[in-house]
């Protein structure tokens, strides 16, 4: 089974009070949609994050997620890079 946006969504959901750490990394089905629910139910709490190999994230995606978890202190998107430009870094 992949994992893809609609089991995020359900993840997010339930665990935003205690989850402060995840790694999707290599799921290359999430979307910007994923992002979309880690800001609205992670955002508060969320210190690590990996989308290493996310190939399907967009700059739009990345820059909701940068502006709503403002307690990250790790977050990897290499191999996203084809899809971002230098105005999120």
């Amino acid at each position: 089974n992949i994992l893809q946006d609609n089991s995020i969504n359900r993840i997010t959901k339930h665990f935003k009070h205690s989850l402060v750490s995840l790694s999707l990394a290599a799921l290359d089905q999430i979307t910007d949609a994923s992002l979309y629910s880690i800001s609205v139910y992670l955002g508060a709490n969320l210190t690590s994050l990996s989308l290493s190999g996310c190939n399907k994230l967009t700059q739009n995606g990345l820059i909701t997620l940068i502006e709503h978890c403002t307690l990250l202190s790790y977050l990897n998107f290499s191999t996203c890079y084809h899809n971002v430009t230098d105005n999120v870094i």
